[in-house]
C-alpha cells in the first residue's frame, strides 16, 4: 500500500472523529452536582443573607468559630451572645450533594457539639443562620473534617 497525502488526511480525520466521540461520551458520563436545585430562588434571597452577615460582623467582635476535639466538632458562638440561640446549620459538601445535611438547633449554651462520625471526611461549608435577642444573623465557615 502506498502512503500519500490522501491516505494521511483520511487517517487524521478518522482519528480526530474517534477521539472527539470518545471525549463527548466521557463528558456525558460525568456527574454534575448543582450547588442547589432552586438556585434562582436562592439568588433572590442572597441579599438578605449578606445583610444578616454584615449585622453579625457589626454586632460581635468575635465571630462564630469551630474547634475539633475528641472526634467532635464544636461550633463556638461569640461570647457576647446572651440567652437562647435558635437556628439552622447547613453542612454543605461541595464534592457530593448526597452528603449535605441540614440541622435545626435551639441552645442556651454558646457551644454546639456534633460527633464527627455523622460526616464523611473532607471539606464542608457550614452555613449558619441563627437568631438571638430578636435579631437574625448569618455566618459561614469552611471546615476540613
Amino acid at each position: 500500500m502506498k502512503f500519500n497525502w490522501g491516505t494521511g488526511i483520511t487517517i487524521f480525520i478518522v482519528l480526530f472523529v474517534v477521539s472527539m466521540s470518545a471525549m463527548v461520551f466521557k463528558a456525558s458520563q460525568q456527574n454534575v452536582d448543582l450547588v442547589t436545585e432552586d438556585y434562582y430562588e436562592k439568588e433572590l434571597a442572597f441579599q438578605g443573607l449578606k445583610d444578616k452577615e454584615a449585622l453579625t460582623k457589626s454586632h460581635f467582635e468575635e465571630q462564630v468559630s469551630y474547634k475539633i476535639e475528641d472526634d467532635k466538632l464544636q461550633l463556638i458562638f461569640p461570647s457576647e451572645v446572651e440567652g437562647e440561640i435558635k437556628g439552622n446549620i447547613n453542612f454543605f459538601k461541595p464534592s457530593d450533594a448526597n452528603l449535605d445535611q441540614s440541622v435545626d438547633f435551639t441552645s442556651e449554651s454558646k457551644v454546639l457539639v456534633y460527633p464527627l462520625d455523622l460526616f464523611s471526611t473532607g471539606m464542608y461549608k457550614l452555613r449558619i443562620e441563627w437568631q438571638n435577642a430578636g435579631n437574625a444573623y448569618y455566618s459561614e465557615l469552611t471546615v476540613e473534617l
